[in-house]
């Protein structure tokens, strides 16, 4: 029994958590860097953007906090903050943090 928990535990160790964003649609003409981008958070899990891959769930939840405040501090012009104030909002606002076993991670 005890060798039963100890490789649970060790399977348990193995796990990390991926920061995950959802996929962007983008409507209008190829190319145009004024199309419009669409957050589609009802894909599958399958189809969203692995951002970094962490040891714990509280670092990866950390990590979002982090980003959205480097990309703050990035910008210069009123219309840049604006752009990245709503791409925190819509975008990096929808993050989740999996399982790295999740087996959605996997799902077509």
């Amino acid at each position: 029994m005890a060798n039963m928990k100890q490789r649970h535990a060790a399977a348990l160790a193995l796990v990390g958590w991926c920061l995950m964003l959802p996929p962007l649609q983008f409507v209008g003409p190829a190319n145009d860097p004024y199309s419009l981008a669409i957050v589609d958070d009802a894909a599958p899990l399958s189809r969203w953007l692995p951002m970094m891959t962490f040891k714990t769930l509280q670092e990866c939840d950390n990590f979002s906090t982090r980003l959205a405040r480097n990309m703050r501090k990035s910008v210069k012009t009123d219309r840049d903050k604006k752009d990245v104030e709503t791409l925190i909002e819509i975008w990096l606002g929808k993050y989740q943090c999996v399982a790295t076993d999740d087996p959605r991670l996997k799902e077509k």
